[in-house]
């Protein structure tokens, strides 16, 4: 009775807000974003850069380029993550790899996750 009362009373917030249930239950989910949306390239060019710091602390010499973003999408947290698909050349190899770059409330951004998707060699 009372997970029913519950539904309820949430059913008439959400309908008060003006939200459909349906879209209520993507709060938090990734959402599509254009790739050439301007957060979109700052947050890339972000995880590029914060990868070629990390990868010089052992070669100092060390290259990283954006090549071109293929796919990106966001999801709003307390600041918001990005999820991108980019291509990218490291040390004159390309690469596909999938980035999280957190932009905080405070207009900072933080390299969350980079993992390799495939080498695009040939």
């Amino acid at each position: 009775m009372k997970s029913l009362f519950a539904i309820v009373i949430m059913s008439v917030i959400v309908l008060s807000l003006g939200i459909s249930p349906a879209h209520a239950q993507d709060a938090g989910s990734y959402t599509k974003a254009e790739t050439d949306d301007s957060e979109v390239a700052a947050a890339a060019n972000f995880a590029v850069k914060a990868r070629q710091k990390a990868l010089r602390k052992t070669d100092k010499d060390a290259n990283v380029s954006l090549t071109e973003i293929t796919s990106a999408s966001k999801q709003v947290v307390a600041g918001i993550n990005y999820k991108m698909r980019l291509k990218v050349n490291i040390n004159y190899k390309d690469q596909v790899v999938e980035v999280v770059v957190w932009k905080k409330l405070s207009d900072e951004y933080e390299l969350s996750s980079w993992r390799k998707i495939e080498d695009n060699n040939g």
